[in-house]
């Protein structure tokens, strides 16, 4: 999960680190602060992820290495806006943006029209293997092995009817496009399991004419074996959901995705819908997250470490899980009116907390007046202040106490 303060709504940039065993169950492990991890891997007994350092200062972009997901320290500092990140025959790529290509700008940016590959043989030393033209597009979104080769994916994303571009290399330096630009759709996670390519990419639909507001994007399926000739579906499983991650593992796919109606897009007020698949094209919904998928990946932890668990039954039954945040610790917890108040606002969300109010073990919920109706907030005490959470989820998990759930999940 990558929760942002972009969108104006004072929370602390950071990342949060989810792991599962089935898909369904997630377990918070670790917080990485400062850190908008925007990809991760598995390899070589190492995790590594890219990411945005939350200091704006400058574009630049840090690749982080873990060996159990819960300590996480710098490898390298680039200065280019990285997105994807994979590793095959004994070789780590890191691609993305040149930073004179990307602006932060109203969090805008036009297409830069090259790529930036970084290469390590090890995760921790890392030096430039290639710049890529990409006419008309930005740098690579997203890359993996597999096969016997990589590929990476681009798009212009801020371009309406910009199509996706799929490009194909032996050894991470020498790119040239593989097969045919893929139409009607942008970004575009890419990965490899059971002798096959997926691609989990986003409509491009035109705005809403009648109100002028982005439409509703899809999630569409690219499938291939030879990187060159690909099958496009759109499941209906997927209808209505904003592609964020894709990974394959354990004999299976699971993507992660938000709802595409919402206005604050991959931001921190979203849910993370977890779906599976065992055959890349038919999904069913596996399980949810609270919080903003910033990526997806399969691999192992070290036995005993945070996150670590024995394997499970051939049909494991999902477990409630606390959200992301932080432990939810309740001492010194302020449950006065003031302090929920003060959580609302800093989410950015409008309305005043009435007298409603309930407080428990570091949960809290309350009632919300509009102008013209009353809503009910749901709150999670985290490291010395309230966050708002998403009632829905939380009341799904079951994880509320007995004082706050009836009025957090009864209410209407």
């Amino acid at each position: 999960m990558t929760w942002s303060s972009s969108a104006g709504i004072g929370l602390v940039d950071q990342s949060v680190v989810w792991t599962s065993r089935d898909g369904a169950s997630w377990a918070q492990v670790a917080t990485v602060p400062h850190e908008l991890i925007d990809d991760l891997a598995w390899g070589d007994g190492r995790w590594v992820a890219v990411a945005l350092s939350d200091d704006q200062a400058s574009v630049h972009s840090e690749i982080l290495t873990s060996a159990d997901l819960a300590s996480w320290s710098t490898a390298a500092t680039v200065a280019e806006r990285l997105r994807g990140v994979g590793f095959g025959a004994g070789r780590w790529l890191a691609v993305g943006d040149p930073a004179d290509g990307y602006s932060d700008t109203l969090g805008l940016s036009a297409p830069s029209g090259r790529a930036v590959v970084h290469a390590s043989d090890d995760g921790a030393s890392w030096t430039p293997a290639a710049t890529v033209q990409t006419p008309g597009a930005d740098g690579f979104w997203s890359v993996a092995y597999g096969g016997g080769h990589w590929l990476a994916t681009t798009a212009a994303v801020y371009v309406q009817n910009s199509p996706v571009t799929v490009f194909q290399s032996a050894d991470g330096s020498a790119w040239a496009v593989s097969g045919a630009p893929l139409s009607g759709q942008t970004t575009g996670s890419v990965a490899y399991g059971s002798g096959g390519w997926r691609i989990a990419a986003a409509t491009t639909y035109p705005a809403d004419q009648a109100t002028g507001l982005p439409a509703t994007e899809d999630t569409v399926i690219d499938a291939g074996t030879d990187a060159q000739t690909w099958s496009t579906s759109t499941p209906a499983a997927l209808t209505g959901r904003l592609p964020h991650g894709l990974a394959f593992g354990g004999g299976r796919w699971l993507l992660g995705s938000e709802d595409s109606g919402m206005q604050n897009q991959a931001h921190s007020l979203n849910t993370t819908t977890v779906s599976a698949s065992a055959d890349g094209t038919t999904w069913t919904t596996a399980g949810r997250i609270d919080g903003p998928l910033g990526a997806l990946a399969y691999g192992d932890v070290v036995a005993g470490s945070p996150g670590s668990s024995p394997a499970p039954s051939a049909t494991p039954a999902p477990t409630a899980t606390a959200p992301a945040g932080g432990s939810g610790g309740s001492a010194g917890a302020d449950c006065s009116a003031a302090a929920l108040q003060r959580a609302l606002d800093a989410a950015g969300l409008t309305g005043t907390i009435g007298t409603d109010l309930a407080c428990s073990a570091g949960w809290a919920t309350a009632g919300v007046n509009h102008p013209e109706a009353q809503t009910t907030a749901v709150f999670q005490w985290v490291d010395g202040a309230w966050q708002v959470r998403d009632r829905t989820a939380v009341c799904a998990q079951n994880v509320l106490p007995p004082a706050v759930q009836p009025a957090a999940c009864n209410s209407n």
